[in-house]
């Protein structure tokens, strides 16, 4: 399989450590930020950049699959960012010893699976991201895997970003893409599209609209789509669901790491609880059951093929108008 080499300019912005990098509420934020910089500035002089390493990662990735592709292949792919590769115990391939005890208990629960499962996702991917390695040696190329998991989109629902009201439709719209290319190039996968996680330390907060607005559109696109598609939500479990007298809960300290982004063991563990009766049934499924249902699927009629050309149309004019407004306020 040949490896297209990555335009690395394009991939830097969003790749972050996890647990080096301040976030709101961080007290010793100035310290980690301070430290985190010199790191950078420590690896850009060694030529162990961002960028590099996330190319490194990406090719790497792409034999492991092609690697497998030659054999039998793997019956169940996990795609997504530092959620999922954190699995792996890796930090854009390197080992992260924050992450040691998440791959432990990801390696508990599938590890002795009468299927054979590997994980795909690379720290600070977006979905375009994603998608452009699906398009560059991501996808098998022989062999289908009986079930593709995707677990992405919280590095484009990002603060202050995320509280502009195109970027949770942006998103759900980029996400539908992605699913529709997994789908059309493994038409014989069942594809599990998993919501995106509530991150911070309380909820609500800047970003819980735009997540929840995601991952509402994502839904709905699964629920019309259930032949091949399933959404799984794990979000709630991650929250309280005590009030703190201000209309807000604490999202569950000890289910997350010290960026308070990706999941600590405890949390891997509910997100891997969740998906295992799923996995153990669908892997089980034969692929030809669901060619056949796919089969009968209507396309969708004209009416609705213009309705979602309509709301694309406001969706741009929308953005359009917000460009002008900024072009004018900075002359």
């Amino acid at each position: 399989m040949a490896i297209k080499q990555a335009n690395m300019t394009v991939w830097h912005a969003g790749n972050k450590a996890p647990s080096k990098e301040a976030r709101p509420g961080n007290q010793a934020g100035a310290t980690v930020l301070q430290r985190r910089h010199a790191l950078d500035a420590k690896r850009r002089r060694r030529g162990s950049t961002t960028e590099e390493k996330w190319v490194k990662m990406h090719e790497q990735l792409a034999r492991e699959l092609n690697a497998a592709d030659e054999g039998k292949g793997f019956d169940v792919l996990f795609y997504g960012d530092s959620i999922l590769e954190s699995t792996r115990g890796t930090y854009l391939g390197a080992a992260w010893s924050e992450f040691r005890q998440v791959k432990e208990v990801w390696e508990e629960i599938f590890a002795g699976k009468p299927y054979s499962t590997h994980t795909l996702a690379i720290s600070g991917d977006t979905v375009k991201k994603l998608l452009w390695r699906m398009k560059n040696g991501g996808v098998p190329m022989k062999r289908e895997p009986r079930v593709a998991v995707v677990l992405i989109g919280t590095e484009d629902l990002v603060s202050p970003a995320c509280a502009d009201p195109i970027t949770a439709p942006r998103t759900a719209a980029e996400l539908r893409g992605l699913l529709v290319y997994m789908h059309r190039r493994m038409p014989g996968t069942q594809i599990v599209a998993m919501g995106v996680l509530p991150k911070g330390q309380t909820w609500p907060n800047t970003c819980t609209q735009a997540i929840t607005e995601a991952n509402e559109r994502l839904q709905d696109y699964a629920e019309r789509h259930k032949p091949w598609l399933t959404y799984v939500d794990v979000g709630d479990r991650f929250l309280t669901h005590q009030d703190d007298g201000q209309g807000h809960q604490e999202i569950v300290p000890s289910l997350l790491t010290q960026d308070t982004l990706n999941p600590s063991q405890y949390g891997i563990r509910i997100i891997a609880a969740e998906l295992e009766p799923i996995l153990d049934k669908l892997a089980a499924q034969k692929q030809g059951r669901l060619r056949k249902a796919i089969a009968h699927i209507k396309p969708r009629s004209k009416a609705e093929r213009a309705a979602a050309k309509v709301v694309a149309q406001k969706e741009r004019a929308v953005r359009n108008k917000r460009r002008r407004q900024e072009m004018s306020e900075s002359q």
